[in-house]
């Protein structure tokens, strides 16, 4: 619609559409998560998707749609088409999480502090971790706004530092 200059996001697989570019920054490592209650939070032996399918999910939506379930929802009898709970909401998800009762998969760096507490574990699932470019998209003209370039730098040296510090 052209009513945005830049957006900083998970880098859609695909082509750009025309008159779109766009650099990656980092890479988002998501995993399938467990509170540290949840019954099956102590795995020891690797998850196959299937294996889980079964368990309450709490999803975060996608504004474009679920890429992440849709990789997923490519393992044999792996169907998480009705969640117990698809919510907006990061931190109603962080919640259902820590009642030990759900499951959901969220890129690590939302929950970095609950990951190093040990109140949100990883569970071994295969296929885990999927890895997604995130970065900025822009146009192909340059805005002419001093804030947006403004913006790419900060957000490009922000990346760096953390990228190389990882949960």
């Amino acid at each position: 619609e052209g009513t945005l200059d830049v957006v900083l996001a998970n880098i859609p697989a695909g082509p750009m559409p025309e008159g779109l570019v766009h650099e990656v920054l980092f890479n988002t490592r998501s995993f399938v998560l467990a509170g540290e209650n949840h019954p099956i939070a102590k795995a020891a032996s690797t998850l196959s998707l299937p294996e889980i399918s079964a368990a309450q999910w709490a999803l975060v939506s996608e504004a474009k749609g679920p890429d992440v379930l849709s990789y997923l929802q490519q393992a044999d009898g792996f169907d998480l088409s009705r969640p117990a709970l698809e919510t907006n909401s990061l931190s109603l998800v962080r919640t259902m999480l820590l009642s030990g009762q759900f499951l959901s998969i969220l890129a690590e760096h939302w929950l970095k502090d609950d990951l190093e507490a040990g109140r949100i574990v990883r569970l071994p699932v295969e296929t885990m971790p999927l890895i997604r470019p995130a970065g900025v998209m822009m146009r192909k003209e340059p805005s002419r706004a001093a804030s947006v370039a403004l913006f790419v730098d900060k957000a490009r040296a922000h990346a760096a530092g953390w990228s190389s510090s990882s949960v």
